[in-house]
């Protein structure tokens, strides 16, 4: 047990922690990958029941505007383990119209659907290998909490009042991330890191059904998210 404690105590004393603050621009170029997903009915058929599961891979592509924190333990003169918060700011909406799951024989069959990618919530743990003493190479995996917002519209005949929805949902997702850092002199410094973002499969709507017709012949449809896509960034970075 003194062992232990002697080695804990001694890695302790030779590790050193330093904060670090940045900001920077980036580029998100993702696909919100939508599913909708439901049954309808075949009004001209005695309502025979027409399932439905659409897949749509839109394209969410922007500017995006980040503020970051962190801290650097330095393990060894070669290597630093980072634990990073950031905040990324932007927005890109698209819009699919005429959309008609149940090919114009029941309740759905003019819908418009738009969907939102906005702000994001980070956390990166992250190693820094320090190749030359001005270069350093990063690999790291961002944690992060990204909010998508989907608006349903439904222009259909008598049902437009009705259908008609709109939510957001926060998607978490992991980005396994490659970069590189320039140092100028001790304090400031330049990163660029590329990673690709693996969002888990939400569902925004569970059923946005709401015209009493409808309903009462058991027309569903709800509508899930499950993103993928590249984010690159470029910050400046100010270590104390």
């Amino acid at each position: 047990m003194k062992k232990i404690i002697s080695v804990l105590a001694l890695t302790a004393c030779t590790v050193s922690a330093a904060p670090y603050i940045g900001g920077g621009i980036g580029y998100s170029s993702m696909k919100a990958n939508q599913n909708l997903k439901g049954k309808d009915n075949d009004i001209a058929a005695g309502n025979q029941e027409l399932p439905f599961d659409m897949k749509e891979k839109a394209r969410l592509s922007h500017l995006t505007f980040g503020l970051l924190a962190g801290w650097n333990f330095k393990l060894t003169p070669k290597m630093n383990f980072l634990l990073e918060a950031d905040l990324e700011i932007g927005s890109k909406k698209t819009t699919k119209k005429n959309i008609d799951p149940s090919i114009g024989a029941g309740w759905l069959n003019n819908l418009e659907i738009s969907v939102s990618k906005k702000h994001s919530f980070g956390f990166m743990p992250a190693v820094e290998f320090n190749v030359t003493d001005k270069f350093a190479a990063l690999f790291g995996l961002r944690l992060n909490m990204t909010q998508y917002r989907v608006t349903v519209n439904d222009n259909g005949v008598g049902v437009a009042p009705h259908n008609a929805a709109s939510k957001k949902a926060y998607v978490f997702g992991w980005e396994p991330t490659l970069g590189g850092k320039f140092a100028f002199n001790e304090k400031l410094s330049a990163r660029l890191t590329v990673g690709y973002n693996i969002g888990q499969k939400k569902t925004i709507h569970s059923n946005f059904v709401n015209e009493p017709n409808a309903a009462a012949d058991n027309a569903s449809a709800g509508i899930s998210v499950k993103p993928r896509g590249v984010n690159v960034r470029a910050a400046m970075i100010y270590s104390f």
